[in-house]
């Protein structure tokens, strides 16, 4: 027989987990990692505006910054396809890292492979974001010098 107004204790500690769980998704951090998926994610889709928002660049490069990132993505290279996969990360000090990742360049051909690259990260304002000079050139044709 059940008893008005009584919880078993597996409902309690479900719905505590599941407000743990929701309060570290809502209040959790930026992670390199979520900055360089970021980034890479915006140069395979080819989006200036997504590449520039997860750069670290100084204000006065802005407008010469996007035009190379405009001719990198739509003119040197707008077929060019790879896809990544992040590897980990290594943070020396505190608001720096480095993000170490394979990347399988012109993946539509068959005779591909893996290479290994690695990206440092910059923290501004509590959000993690990719030093463009830090990309090795040949990982991606054209990139902005």
């Amino acid at each position: 027989m059940k008893r008005a107004g009584k919880v078993h204790w597996m409902v309690l500690i479900g719905g505590l987990g599941a407000l743990v769980l929701l309060a570290a998704f809502f209040f959790g951090g930026d992670t390199p990692e979520a900055g360089t998926s970021r980034f890479m994610t915006a140069l395979a889709k080819g989006d200036v505006d997504g590449i520039m928002a997860s750069t670290a660049w100084e204000a006065d490069q802005e407008q010469d910054l996007r035009e190379q990132w405009t001719f990198a993505t739509q003119e040197a290279a707008p077929y060019y396809r790879f896809k990544y996969e992040l590897s980990h990360k290594q943070i020396p000090t505190k608001g720096r890292a480095t993000v170490i990742m394979k990347v399988w360049r012109n993946f539509e051909v068959r005779s591909i492979y893996d290479e290994n690259y690695s990206i440092q990260l910059i923290e501004r304002d509590g959000k993690w974001l990719v030093e463009a000079d830090s990309i090795p050139r040949s990982m991606y044709p054209a990139l902005p010098r």
